[in-house]
């Protein structure tokens, strides 16, 4: 079930290389440990933030947590605005064994 949140998440954190990107996500390549904090960050290299957003599952097209942001961070390397996406709740949801 570990393995699903995981690639729940890559898949849905996932871009097509045709389109034009001015925002990423980036999560832990790693892996998060069960019973700890899932965060993954934001980052933007417009001046706009963000306040709410969605983890869907691809294969359904199924909104499974709808989040958002803690508090935007502004400047970080480059880009422009960052924030936290804590999907902590999600995984504790439909990750366990």
């Amino acid at each position: 079930m570990k393995n699903f949140c995981l690639l729940l998440l890559m898949t849905v954190f996932g871009f097509t290389p045709k389109q034009e990107t001015n925002e990423w996500i980036c999560i832990n390549q790693l892996g998060y440990q069960p019973s700890s904090v899932k965060v993954a960050v934001w980052c933007s290299k417009s001046k706009e933030g963000i306040s709410n957003w969605e983890l869907v599952d691809a294969s359904t097209n199924t909104t499974v947590y709808k989040g958002s942001a803690e508090k935007l961070f502004g400047v970080y390397g480059p880009f422009l605005q960052t924030a936290r996406l804590n999907f902590t709740n999600v995984c504790h949801n439909y990750c366990r064994n």
